[in-house]
């Protein structure tokens, strides 16, 4: 009986460490683009006002725990994170983006803006886009103003800021109405300690193959259970 319960207890460490194992995900080879910010002025998120010159996110190489990579849509959702940018495999935790301020909003927008994209060129849209989820990830209120709050420009008569104004007046008007399962089963959010978050899209992963379902400590108590109460049951019939 006792070398059983230290197989047991071996189990249950085991089990209980597989949330930690799963999150076992990378980034790799991001790519940058300056998009169309050169009439931005300053950005202010948070306090912290940075000058012009900002880069946006477009491709990530997703790396699983079983070493299968995939390249996906991305943008920043931290402002004032340092971004990295080169082919350095960098640890990321994957979480849902309803853990994340405004994540499922930028969701919204990340659908919308692409939805939408005829008349606008590349670098309009990219700019647009990138400005509209720094404000929804960053302001506290749900007010989206790209002149005060949170975050706020010095010029918002850039033309990346009337597309990023009317991205959020589109957000305001039809959120309520959101699918939001499709939504937080298609984009996730990428999170680093040190380096720049970004907002994911899948396309060619699922919530299965991208954030790993991990089983909870209550459920491994109970299974635990189970198997001793199986070996007390095999115990009696052997007496």
């Amino acid at each position: 009986m006792k070398n059983f319960l230290g197989i047991m207890v071996a189990f249950l460490a085991v089990m209980l460490a597989l949330p930690l194992a799963a999150q076992a995900y990378t980034y790799s080879n991001v790519s940058f683009d300056y998009g169309d910010f050169t009439n931005t002025g300053k950005l202010t998120a948070d306090g912290v006002t940075h000058s012009s010159g900002w880069t946006v996110a477009i491709d990530v190489t997703l790396t699983d725990e079983e070493d299968v990579d995939e390249l996906v849509m991305a943008y920043c959702i931290e402002p004032n994170q340092n971004a990295y940018s080169g082919n350095m495999d960098m640890a990321v935790e994957l979480v849902s983006l309803s853990e994340v301020n405004g994540g499922l909003e930028a969701a919204w927008l990340f659908e919308y803006a692409y939805d939408n994209s005829a008349g606008y060129t590349e670098k309009e849209l990219e700019s647009g886009l990138q400005l509209a989820i720094w404000e929804v990830t960053t302001e506290d209120d749900g007010d989206y103003d790209l002149a005060s709050g949170d975050f706020f420009m010095e010029k918002t008569w850039s033309e990346s800021a009337d597309l990023a104004s009317s991205y959020l007046t589109a957000l305001e008007e039809n959120f309520a109405s959101a699918d939001v399962a499709s939504l937080s089963s298609n984009y996730v959010a990428a999170q680093h300690a040190t380096y720049q978050d970004f907002i994911l899209r899948y396309d060619g992963f699922t919530p299965a193959g991208g954030v790993a379902a991990t089983p909870e400590p209550a459920s491994m108590l109970l299974l635990a259970f189970g198997l001793f109460g199986l070996a007390g049951l095999k115990r009696k019939f052997n007496k």
